[in-house]
């Protein structure tokens, strides 16, 4: 490439090749040079031009260096010998990733970063140079790897394809104007620096009062969070949710960045907080994409379900307003879009942890997880009441309506009705004869006919709690006084008759 007027060159190949697998007596290795392709294409221009200067090697050695003030030039893997293994399987990966990116935000994330430059934008709007594969490449590093710090490479790859075609096609520069020339030479900036500094060999000095890599935080201002690109809610079931990845803005990395956590305890169907906080590493990823660990599940105990207010702060003394992330097990736990949770059927979450229906106390095996009597406390098996049928107050005693002689039908419950001769020992729902010879034991199928559990529901007379009776088959709770029965609806005269069932 020349300063002035068109080159003109013989002949190249179309493919830049970086690195090549080759095989000696030591087996398969990798043989790596930095742009060799490009090189022995450049060597082929013809530089007899008098009166010309050839710049080609200063750009090669100065564009390709624009990130190396933010990145080690450290590689994330080392490539050393390799031997030829033909039942070698690459690694997929899957989304969501580890950390709970999808694949939209990898690409926003991939897209982002390569529009932040100027060179990389005049390359694809004056130079014609897409960069979708690489940007493919961005979200399956990012699959793979589950490091969003995987789009450094990313740019990396941009730049020297920019740097390439730039090389190979000489007429991209408009004859008398050195911009696009220019750009490659100087190192580019990000965003030119937002306005706030002014750029100098790829870095930014940021006027006073602002820093970061593009000058574009304000450090009279708290960084704010602008959302968990993670998601808000993390499955244990899904992954180890130990790091958590937000997009921030007026955030800037210095020994002081940290994440501050403050956590929640689930309690009556809420979350509150224990008054328990800590700090936590705060990793710039980006200019505007950061992560922040999170506790793994051995630190809190093995709890099933926990949340986090999450702030963060670039100084140490001013913080972002918080957001909050939950962390559940889905074996036993439910939560909606808007993080309200809430313990599933057949399950119990005694202590923080999730425990099956029936389960033994380690320490006392005369308790179990009884979710239909309490599904966030150990249930004695003394106090277990059991009843052949949930609509049969007694299997015998009750004049027999097939026969009004007879004394040796089922008793019913409110509601019920007697099933006919051969069943005649069971009462069903009233309106529900076709379900007679089908026993309905408590507690498996309830408390009673309109008691599903004791408790683990929302009370009608105060919607924050959670600890009232869960009602089935149409039934309403009975209120503050009687808070753990529901009874038919209408019947309200019936809350706290039936001792037998609910105690006095």
């Amino acid at each position: 490439m020349y300063d002035k007027g068109n080159a003109t060159y013989t002949s190249h190949d179309n493919y830049t090749h970086e690195c090549k697998c080759k095989q000696d007596s030591k087996g398969w290795h990798m043989d790596c040079k930095v742009d060799a392709g490009l090189q022995q294409h450049v060597r082929s221009f013809n530089t007899r031009m008098n009166g010309y200067v050839d710049v080609t090697q200063q750009i090669l050695d100065r564009s390709l260096l624009a990130l190396n003030q933010k990145q080690s030039t450290q590689s994330l893997y080392t490539f050393s010998q390799y031997s030829k293994d033909l039942a070698f399987v690459p690694i997929q990966g899957t989304w969501p990733t580890v950390g709970g990116l999808y694949e939209a935000d990898a690409k926003r994330i991939c897209q982002e970063e390569i529009n932040k430059y100027d060179a990389l934008q005049r390359c694809q709007l004056e130079a014609k140079v897409n960069f979708a594969g690489i940007i493919d490449m961005c979200v399956e590093d990012i699959k793979i790897t589950g490091d969003v710090a995987m789009v450094s490479t990313a740019v990396h790859t941009a730049m020297s394809m920019c740097v390439e075609v730039v090389v190979k096609n000489p007429t991209v520069f408009v004859p008398g104007d050195p911009a696009t020339l220019n750009l490659l030479l100087n190192r580019p900036c990000i965003g030119n620096c937002s306005g706030n500094g002014i750029c100098t060999q790829g870095k930014c000095n940021c006027k006073s009062g602002f820093d970061g890599n593009d000058c574009s935080v304000d450090i009279t201002k708290q960084p704010v969070i602008q959302q968990i690109v993670s998601g808000d809610k993390c499955d244990i079931q899904l992954g180890p949710c130990q790091k958590i990845y937000m997009s921030v803005s007026n955030f800037y990395h210095t020994t002081e960045s940290r994440c501050h956590l403050l956590e929640k305890t689930f309690s009556n169907g809420h979350f509150v907080e224990t008054g328990y906080g800590f700090h936590t590493t705060a990793e710039q990823l980006t200019s505007k994409d950061i992560s922040c660990l999170l506790p793994s599940q051995s630190d809190v105990q093995g709890k099933s379900i926990v949340a986090y207010t999450v702030s963060v702060t670039s100084d140490g003394e001013k913080y972002s307003p918080s957001k909050t992330i939950v962390i559940y097990d889905s074996a036993c736990m439910t939560c909606d879009a808007n993080s309200n949770c809430a313990i599933k059927p057949q399950t119990c979450m005694i202590d923080g942890n999730c425990r099956v229906a029936n389960i033994v106390k380690p320490d006392d095996q005369t308790y179990r997880c009884v979710p239909q009597v309490n599904n966030t406390a150990w249930t004695n098996e003394g106090l277990i009441i059991t009843r052949a049928d949930i609509w049969t107050r007694k299997q015998y005693g009750c004049v027999c309506n097939f026969n009004t002689i007879e004394m040796d039908c089922a008793c019913c419950e409110e509601g019920a009705v007697q099933c006919p001769y051969g069943s005649h020992h069971q009462c069903v729902q009233s309106g529900s004869l076709s379900s007679c010879g089908t026993l309905m034991p408590a507690p498996l199928y309830g408390i009673d006919g309109y008691t599903r559990s004791l408790t683990g529901c929302v009370c009608d007379h105060n919607k924050s709690l959670l600890d009232c009776a869960c009602c089935q088959n149409g039934g309403v709770q009975c209120g503050s006084h009687f808070r753990n029965q529901c009874v038919q609806f209408g019947h309200l005269d019936q809350c706290g008759q039936k001792q037998y069932v609910f105690g006095p």
